[in-house]
């Protein structure tokens, strides 16, 4: 006789995991039709950037040749109510192979923009620059001058961010070897007057190699900036750092000790993200080994606690080997939500490499996925290459640089906005036909998924650790051999756009 398992409730908090429960009532809707590149090749959305309200975006297309071959261009694009209308012309990159939209950010109300051109060589060959752009009601017009990398090589622009008014703009060279070669730097910008002036020291890293800029973040004052150096070895080799400064009367201050990677290898720091306040700082690492599973990545989230950067929860970690989770990172206003990219997850065995984003909130304890997997999709696009959240987290903008839309890696962005709470009965009612027998079990597990569709499988033991992973599954019963010591498990399922948590007992 089928055993009907204990449903708990969506938002039990079940065990100590970065996923242990999800608001299953909410789903990921996309906003509007895919923001296509304009041409193959373009790389169309390898940066994005929203506009607080989530209403204002902006794309980089790096390898975009509408000025010159690789010169590359941004866009950007408002919604009016019901579909996204390009506002103004596309900021192109000034000369060949300049590689501009490399890096884009937005200003809170979406008129002020920055664009960094990696390869721009007006401070030597490939010394890079960023250029500001502001609104004026018709057109893009250039705010003060450009802002050249100091050297040859340096890649300035690699990173860029502003702050909400668009009066402080952060910028990381990687490459740059002022202090040891390739150390990388980063440098604050303020406007002043009729041109921007650098706000205090450059901030050099550590050590050779270290690539320090490859990843900013800045807060909503522009008065804290947060440096990722992915190669940093303070931990084990490339196990990756990241720095928070501060500035105090007229210098920049590091706020607590460096933070770093976990383990060798797993290159922290690869992206970064600050709350608006500063207090709130998220990392991605995306060559993490988290369960075994060599590369999915991970994401760590930390606080400013008194005198100190405190792990918020646990760990988010990618969900399969070679996912490369945390390759982009982006957090909400406040801190309490998180947008993380996963550049080479696949769907399914057909969806190779087509890349998702996950979305989760601070609840109560822990970090608690919110709606689906938004998947890339298809083959190869990378989707969650670069990724954006709005200030309330409720609209996240995704690039996927190599989805094929207008031709082959033509890249494209989507944007998707949270849907608002359909009920708790809706979500039962798709779940009620589910059974998981027998229970207690001496190792064999089966499903029966009644009318669930494209399933996908998760089982985690007490301490949050993942047993089994499986998506798309179709047949109506599935069996899972849990060769585990006896004890309690638990079982998620997932199914258009909702999620089921069950516990049950091995033997």
């Amino acid at each position: 006789m089928k055993i009907k398992i204990k449903l708990l409730l969506v938002i039990a908090f079940l065990f100590p995991i970065g996923e242990t429960s999800i608001i299953s009532a909410q789903t990921w809707i996309q906003k509007g039709i895919d923001l296509d590149g304009v041409a193959e090749n373009d790389k169309f959305g390898r940066s994005v950037s929203l506009s607080a309200d989530g209403n204002t975006v902006a794309i980089g297309g790096s390898a975009n040749a509408g000025n010159e071959s690789f010169s590359g261009h941004a866009s950007i694009f408002e919604w009016n109510g019901s579909e996204w209308l390009q506002k103004g012309s596309d900021i192109e990159g000034e000369a060949d192979v300049d590689l501009s939209g490399h890096s884009v950010s937005l200003s809170a109300d979406g008129n002020i923009i920055a664009i960094g051109a990696i390869l721009n060589d007006d401070g030597g060959e490939s010394s890079g620059h960023v250029r500001i752009y502001e609104w004026n009601d018709s057109n893009w017009i250039q705010k003060g001058t450009d802002i050249d990398g100091e050297d040859p090589d340096d890649l300035s622009g690699y990173s860029v961010e502003l702050s909400s008014d668009g009066s402080v703009v952060v910028i990381g060279s990687p490459r740059n070897s002022d202090s040891f070669f390739e150390s990388g730097q980063v440098r604050i910008y303020e406007w002043s007057d009729s041109d921007w002036t650098q706000k205090g020291l450059d901030l050099e890293g550590e050590d050779g190699g270290d690539n320090s800029g490859w990843a900013v973040g800045l807060s909503s004052d522009g008065n804290t900036v947060a440096i990722g150096a992915f190669v940093n070895n303070g931990n084990g080799i490339n196990s990756g750092q990241v720095r928070i400064y501060e500035w105090i009367d007229t210098s920049w201050i590091q706020k607590g000790i460096d933070i770093d990677g976990e383990n060798m290898d797993d290159q922290s720091g690869w992206s970064v993200s600050l709350s608006s306040d500063g207090n709130t700082v998220a990392m991605g690492a995306m060559g993490a080994d988290p369960n075994g599973f060599n590369s999915s990545g991970h994401v760590r989230v930390f606080s400013w606690i008194g005198s100190e950067w405190i792990q918020k929860g646990l760990n988010i970690d990618g969900e399969l080997a070679g996912d490369f989770s945390g390759h982009s990172v982006s957090l909400s206003s406040d801190g309490n939500i998180v947008a993380i990219g996963a550049i080479l997850n696949s769907p399914s065995l057909e969806v190779v490499d087509a890349g998702h984003v996950r979305i989760y909130e601070w609840i109560g304890s822990a970090w608690v996925q919110i709606g689906m997997d938004i998947d890339g999709e298809a083959i190869a696009d990378y989707s969650g290459w670069s990724v954006n959240l709005s200030a309330d987290g409720n609209t996240v903008v995704i690039g996927a640089l190599h989805n094929d839309g207008n031709g082959t890696k033509s890249g494209h962005a989507r944007i998707y906005l949270l849907s608002p709470t359909t009920g708790i009965n809706e979500v039962d009612e798709l779940f009620n036909s589910v059974s998981i027998y027998p229970n207690p079990n001496a190792g064999l597990i089966n499903i029966d998924m009644g009318n669930l569709v494209d399933v996908s499988v998760k089982l985690y033991d007490v301490s949050g650790r993942l047993i089994y992973h499986k998506k798309n599954i179709k047949t109506t019963i599935h069996q899972i051999e849990l060769n585990e010591v006896p004890g309690i498990y638990f079982i998620e399922l997932r199914s258009q756009g909702e999620k089921r948590t069950y516990e049950l007992v091995r033997k």
